[in-house]
């Protein structure tokens, strides 16, 4: 239960560097915040889904029934359902209020790689492995696969919502966007390299892309310009994270490494350095970006203060004294 004392404990810890949510007993894999920020929900090779209050860093639910490690979580916008992906080639919708499975959609074999809620929360759209996306009626629990095969090749595509549900696809150093409903192609663009990976903020106003190098480029989409050449990043390899509102971007290395980006600057804001301890495998930003939380390998679920000038700052951030 809550307590003062247990929020100052990890006020503490925060001000020291990191909050530590422990629990899973094996790697975290995913993890997203609730749309209020009080509640981080995260995935597991351990099979499990759990719920964690931020403010008192316990777990206050764990959802049980995926056969296999869940490596995608999310929230839908008003707060009251999650959606998880596991390996055990279902996707699963979870009523908050009562820990309950509401629907479970089956033979979905390619992992889930990014959700769009639509139509208040009555449809989900997803993003999977090798160019296919689904749409889900929740309330029907029906599906359709479409596939994107002809408009270019794509691990992670990122989804994002103006009028209708809308994916980024990359093939080679194209970059395009488009519609899912009609597939008319809507944008494009051309980087200097062979894209990789892509990320969007949720309104579909800043896009990165990462080459297999050392390279990311930070585009604005509303006037299809770039904004950022950033460089010397050979061993971030993870998927970039946007914040929501696109002001915020977080590189991810496999060794233990993230790093902070200003995207109207460019500039660095923070560099988390966890090197040797353990890697991550997935970040996910607060909405107000005071904070940004990482899955890690060694099962536990941690935050940061990100450093932005709306953070709340208890005294320390990492190691230098303010």
């Amino acid at each position: 239960p809550y307590t003062v004392e247990a929020e100052a404990v990890l006020r503490r810890a925060w001000a020291c560097g990191d909050a530590i949510f422990h629990g899973h007993t094996t790697n975290a894999m995913a993890g997203a915040f609730s749309p209020d920020d009080k509640y981080i929900v995260s995935g597991s090779t351990d099979n499990t889904i759990r719920v964690w209050d931020v403010q008192t860093g316990l777990c206050v639910d764990t959802l049980l029934g995926h056969t296999g490690m869940v490596d995608y979580v999310s929230y839908s916008p008003d707060g009251m359902k999650i959606i998880s992906s596991a390996r055990d080639s279902t996707v699963r919708l979870w009523d908050v209020s009562n820990s309950s499975c509401l629907r479970t959609l089956k033979n979905a074999i390619r992992p889930v790689r990014s959700v769009l809620f639509m139509d208040l929360g009555q449809k989900a759209v997803f993003s999977r492995e090798r160019m296919v996306v689904t749409f889900w009626n929740l309330t029907n629990g029906k599906s359709r696969d479409c596939t994107l095969q002809p408009y270019g090749f794509f691990r992670y595509a990122p989804l994002y919502c103006e009028k209708d549900a809308i994916i980024a696809v990359s093939g080679s150093n194209q970059i395009k966007m488009m519609s899912l409903e009609s597939k008319v192609l809507l944008q494009s663009l051309e980087c200097d390299f062979e894209v990789k990976c892509l990320c969007v903020n949720s309104t579909g106003e800043v896009l990165v892309a990462m080459s297999e190098d050392e390279e990311a480029v930070i585009w604005n989409l509303k006037e299809g310009k770039c904004l950022h050449k950033l460089k010397d990043y050979r061993d971030f390899r993870m998927p970039p994270v946007l914040s929501s509102d696109g002001s915020l971007l977080a590189m991810l290395s496999h060794y233990g490494v993230m790093n902070i980006v200003d995207v109207k600057t460019g500039k660095l804001i923070k560099e988390i350095n966890q090197t040797l301890r353990f890697d991550f495998e997935r970040a996910s930003f607060s909405h107000d970006n005071s904070y940004i939380s990482a899955a890690c390998t060694d099962g536990t679920i941690r935050i940061w203060e990100t450093g932005a000038h709306n953070s709340a700052v208890y005294g320390y951030v990492g190691n230098d004294e303010i």
